[in-house]
């Protein structure tokens, strides 16, 4: 069904509703095709109804040049009609989900969105030819229903200068270790910390991703206000905060008059909150 042109400000369900239960997006710089569909069937768990979850998002990233495609599933615990998601707000949180950095999205005609999608897996799991896909691809110019850009500095504010430095600790047996060095105050990166129901994709738009070293540098520097180690096997956290978090203070000079060190018990202050803007992800194995 042709629509015309779409607003990035368009609600999701007047968009579902009216045009199609999956919104299709294509990245030029990239070459990215990304699918973003609401739930459809009773396909969650047991123990996703008994966490309090009710409705849920399925993503999918196709790129024919790679002959790559992951997906996702993103659980809600309200239900999808009841929300308010536009276009844009709702693409920003996907891509922060499926921790996608593209920023320009061309929205494309359903349509011609669902023929370029299938034409580039046929490609990908070599039921089709690839002369297939650019043939179609030659018409996007004629099915850009509109764009939309995701800002991920609105996403998660931070400013010009680094403050702080966040470390992730992988589960035992694993072998993932985050170092980000970021412009958050202590309570915003612990309150995100809190809220976060998939740690790993999240902290990585909070700030800029460092090497250990560099970590150790800046947290030893008289730039570092504070610093948060989360251990996640453990779910608890280290949190030190530097001269009333002003810095200023080198690693050699800090006291325990100029440093305060605080545990905290991360699984039992996320008990207070009620999670649900953030989602919860559920990979399918693709």
């Amino acid at each position: 069904m042709s629509c015309g042109n779409i607003s990035s400000d368009m609600l999701w369900n007047d968009y579902g509703e009216n045009l199609s239960f999956s919104l299709y997006l294509y990245s030029r710089d990239t070459g990215f095709i990304y699918k973003v569909s609401e739930g459809t069937g009773d396909n969650l768990l047991d123990e996703d109804k008994e966490a309090g979850y009710r409705d849920y998002w399925d993503t999918e990233l196709v790129n024919v040049d790679s002959g790559s495609q992951q997906g996702g599933m993103w659980l809600e615990k309200d239900y999808i009609s009841t929300l308010d998601y536009t276009l844009n707000s709702l693409v920003t949180k996907m891509c922060v989900n499926d921790d996608i950095a593209v920023s320009d999205w061309f929205i494309l005609d359903p349509e011609f969105g669902m023929d370029l999608y299938f034409t580039a897996e046929d490609v990908i799991y070599g039921n089709g030819d690839k002369s297939a896909y650019e043939e179609v691809l030659n018409r996007l110019d004629d099915n850009v229903a509109g764009r939309l850009s995701v800002d991920f500095m609105d996403v998660h504010v931070v400013s010009g200068e680094y403050h702080g430095v966040v470390s992730i600790e992988c589960p035992d047996g694993e072998e993932r270790h985050y170092f980000m060095k970021t412009g958050f105050s202590s309570e915003d990166a612990v309150n995100f910390l809190i809220s976060s129901t998939n740690v790993y994709n999240d902290f990585v738009h909070i700030g800029d991703r460092i090497n250990a070293a560099e970590c150790a540098e800046f947290e030893q520097s008289d730039k570092c206000t504070y610093s948060l180690n989360y251990n996640i096997s453990g779910d608890h956290a280290r949190l030190c905060i530097i001269n009333g978090e002003q810095g200023a203070v080198i690693d050699n000079e800090r006291t325990c008059d100029n440093t305060i060190n605080k545990e905290l018990d991360i699984k039992n202050l996320r008990k207070d909150v009620n999670i649900t803007e953030r989602g919860c992800f559920r990979n399918r194995g693709r």
